[in-house]
């Protein structure tokens, strides 16, 4: 998550790959957007969400600023026994209760793990919930990075991958009560095998299937230079995008 008095970008899922190119080119959006940006820890940069219910989390844990107990957290059936929000089916992939060569919870009894993850997400919700006070907002979502088959928990139907409409509409409707006050910015990063039309609550930006981060940065450069500077009217949203999807299906034609 960038932060600015004036400005702030957030990484918003379902895949953590957002948060990390946001990372990467904090300097050249500092200058792009004239701020001098603070690279912030970020909630989704540590979670893969499912679409279907981002809405719904952003309205129970933003807007009404419910914290996280243990009793909302699932545990995932497995080796690696990783954590998740069960209402709203929220992975976090970076924190799971299992042994493994990269186990991010710390040494003692699950209990003591479960403790970690509650005490850690919740210090990561405020950060979300504090972007409020900055007047212009910039919200990062999409599936860009991963193909629907890819990851072992995909193929096991533990969380959904593909966005529809609704979740976009209810997403961008959810962000903006969640944030009444100052300037919402909504950018859509989808991957060409999730494209959706008509849209006209957010910027989308289509990048190709990736096996790696690296492997999308080009594309990532292109859509962090063409962010849009000032609000827009939900018509000349709609008429970009029907512009830019025209274009794009000529390049592949």
């Amino acid at each position: 998550m960038l932060i600015s008095e004036q400005v702030a970008i957030v990484p918003v899922g379902v895949s953590c790959l957002n948060g990390f190119q946001l990372d990467r080119c904090a300097s050249f959006l500092g200058n792009r957007f004239g701020v001098d940006f603070k690279i912030s820890s970020s909630f989704f940069k540590w979670v893969i969400q499912d679409p279907r219910y981002i809405g719904k989390f952003f309205d129970v844990y933003v807007r009404r600023k419910k914290n996280i107990s243990s009793k909302d957290l699932g545990i995932e059936n497995g080796g690696l026994k990783c954590t998740y929000l069960k209402d709203t089916v929220t992975w976090f992939m970076h924190d799971y209760l299992g042994e493994g060569p990269e186990q991010a919870c710390p040494d003692g009894t699950e209990e003591d793990r479960i403790q970690h993850v509650v005490s850690k997400y919740n210090y990561l919700l405020e950060k979300v919930r504090k972007v409020a006070s900055v007047p212009k907002r910039y919200f990062i979502f999409g599936n860009g990075d991963l193909g629907p088959l890819d990851w072992e928990l995909y193929r096991k139907g533990y969380f959904g991958w593909r966005f529809s409409k609704h979740d976009v509409e209810n997403l961008c409707d959810s962000i903006n009560k969640a944030f009444p006050e100052g300037e919402n910015h909504f950018i859509f990063v989808a991957s060409n095998r999730n494209i959706i039309r008509d849209l006209d609550c957010c910027h989308i930006f289509v990048t190709e299937d990736s096996h790696g981060f690296p492997d999308l940065e080009p594309e990532w450069d292109v859509i962090f230079s063409n962010l849009p500077e000032h609000a827009c009217s939900r018509a000349d949203i709609a008429a970009r995008n029907i512009t830019y999807l025209s274009k794009l299906q000529a390049q592949v034609a």
